[in-house]
């Protein structure tokens, strides 16, 4: 006997190759590369959220000045602009709109019940030409000395936050990021270096060990300078980009959000800032992305659910056909248990293949279609597509269940047919 009259799996799969057999295989072969693909892309935009909204510090409201009349400036994310709220369309005459001011931030926090801490911030940027003729820029932050509370900074042994007297008197001194002080003093001990800024020495007295992150500042990449020292050396007077509040706890974030923008609005005829809480973006990117998990994998399942029943109504119409073939093979001796083998091994090897088929078809959607997707669609700019190992794993433990449930179900029913009738059909 050989290999093949005695493997009838193997021998019906090589000798009924069909349209049947080919159409079975190319849908598994798609419900796989969709489901590995969708699962690669889930997998992306985890990551990527978790990179986004890492060590961001939850307790934080923001009110941001002229974000219409310049919407680029704070470089934010399309969805936080679409956060934020306390626009008014008339507020887009640049006539009537006027500016936040320092002072209004300390006159916020004893003002509205429920705020910690409260700083304005003022941004700018500086542009460090190295000896070799290339250009670094660094943000430049100026900040109220409740900033070191504000951000959870920690300074490095032996350095100092600025303080109150640095800020009254507008002196040259900064507080430096982590990634600043390794660009440009890896050798150094701070405090005891100096730095060139716009034409003015600033001394360094410290060095932000770590800091909690938000959507509009990273520490490790600014240098923190006194709020009236930084407007002194651009030239401004009063000004500020927004503030930072720091309610006592999160629940009462939308009551200090709504009575710093009625305290805001007092002596101004419309809005000239926006009311940004990051905590509640946290929270919508977080919904939008299980939204958008939840909507993709089941439309893969959904792929795979109708393979599944297309293989199982494939295998039950191959059955149908081979009903004299099942009842001369039991008629002869052949076992129902036999006759399930028989059958489960051609199904099997149908969906195997197929399987296998598939996860090489994700694996190049993943590579050749996924990966170029940033270059196309700029709201994945800084999206990194690869293909997760993890998803060959998975992929294959379903392809298993899919194939054992598809495959088993027909092979018990021809197992179970009556030789008497199936040979009566002749």
């Amino acid at each position: 006997m050989n290999y093949f009259s005695k493997h009838t799996g193997l021998a019906f799969f090589f000798r009924r190759i069909s349209v049947r057999s080919i159409s079975t295989v190319l849908g598994v072969c798609i419900a796989i590369a969709s489901l590995s693909t969708s699962y690669n892309f889930c997998e992306t935009a985890r990551m990527e959220f978790r990179k986004t909204v890492e060590g961001f510090i939850l307790n934080h409201i923001f009110i941001i000045r002229e974000l219409p009349i310049h919407p680029g400036a704070l470089k934010l994310e399309k969805d936080i602009r679409k956060s934020l709220k306390g626009l008014d369309s008339a507020a887009a005459d640049e006539g009537a709109w006027q500016p936040l001011l320092p002072k209004e931030a300390r006159d916020l926090k004893n003002a509205v019940p429920g705020i910690r801490y409260a700083s304005p911030l003022v941004r700018g940027t500086w542009t460090y030409m190295t000896p070799g003729g290339k250009s670094f820029r660094f943000n430049l932050a100026g900040i109220f000395p409740e900033g070191e509370n504000l951000l959870s900074m920690r300074i490095k042994g032996g350095g100092n936050f600025l303080n109150w007297l640095e800020e009254q008197e507008s002196r040259k001194v900064c507080v430096i990021g982590k990634n600043v002080k390794k660009f440009l003093f890896p050798n150094c001990i701070i405090p005891g270096v100096h730095l060139k800024i716009y034409d003015h020495i600033f001394s360094v007295k410290g060095e932000i060990e770590s800091a909690g992150r938000t959507a509009f500042l990273d520490p490790d990449n600014t240098i923190f300078i006194p709020h009236s020292t930084l407007l002194e050396v651009m030239g401004e007077k009063e000004r500020t980009d927004f503030f930072i509040l720091q309610p006592s706890s999160v629940d009462v974030h939308e009551a200090v959000a709504e009575k710093a923008f009625q305290f805001l609005m007092r002596g101004r005829a419309s809005p000239s800032f926006v009311v940004w809480d990051q905590a509640d973006y946290i929270r919508r990117k977080r919904q939008s992305l299980e939204t958008l998990q939840w909507m993709i994998n089941s439309v893969s399942f959904l792929i795979l659910l109708v393979a599944c029943l297309f293989c199982a109504n494939m295998m039950l119409v191959s059955i149908h056909e081979r009903m004299t073939e099942i009842g001369l093979r039991t008629a002869v001796g052949a076992s129902p248990r036999s006759i399930l083998f028989m059958f489960f091994k051609e199904g099997f090897l149908h969906i195997l293949i197929g399987g296998i088929l598939g996860l090489a078809a994700g694996y190049y959607t993943t590579m050749f279609l996924l990966k170029p997707l940033p270059r196309w669609i700029p709201d994945f700019e800084n999206w990194s597509f690869r293909f997760y190992e993890k998803t060959l794993l998975e992929s294959l433990l379903i392809l298993i269940i899919f194939a054992v449930f598809s495959s088993l179900i027909p092979a018990w029913k021809a197992a179970r047919l009556d030789p008497v009738k199936a040979l009566r059909r002749e």
